[in-house]
């Protein structure tokens, strides 16, 4: 399947002085009448220090929600990598909630359970 590649999509609203632009890169993308985007199949999302990898992610803008369908790594930095089966997510991956987690610190702390909150970026 031929690889869609979307450079400087703003599918995250940050405040406008934080505003960095995400990379979205899938299978298939598709925007709906309501201004919702749905991305499928292989789906990689950069920005910044943040790689997220998916099958399936879906931003609703009006509502400023992002939910994800695993299997998901989302790495935040060099040492950070948390693995998910699922996940719904906030303004700029900030802040959610997500399930059957994994947290990687520096390939030697592992950190497993049913369910994880992201708070502030942490």
């Amino acid at each position: 399947m031929t690889r869609l590649l979307t450079t400087l999509f703003h599918i995250l609203a940050l405040p406008a002085a934080a505003q960095e632009a995400a990379t979205l890169v899938a299978d298939r993308i598709s925007v709906d009448r309501d201004r919702v985007l749905t991305a499928e199949g292989n789906v990689e999302i950069f920005q910044g220090d943040t790689q997220l990898t998916a099958s399936r992610v879906t931003y609703d803008g009006d509502n400023d929600t992002l939910v994800i369908d695993g299997p998901i790594v989302l790495r935040d930095g060099e040492s950070t990598v948390i693995l998910a089966d699922q996940a719904a997510l906030s303004q700029g991956l900030e802040n959610g909630i997500l399930r059957g987690a994994r947290l990687v610190l520096d390939q030697q702390l592992q950190i497993s359970a049913v369910e994880m909150q992201r708070i502030g970026g942490r």
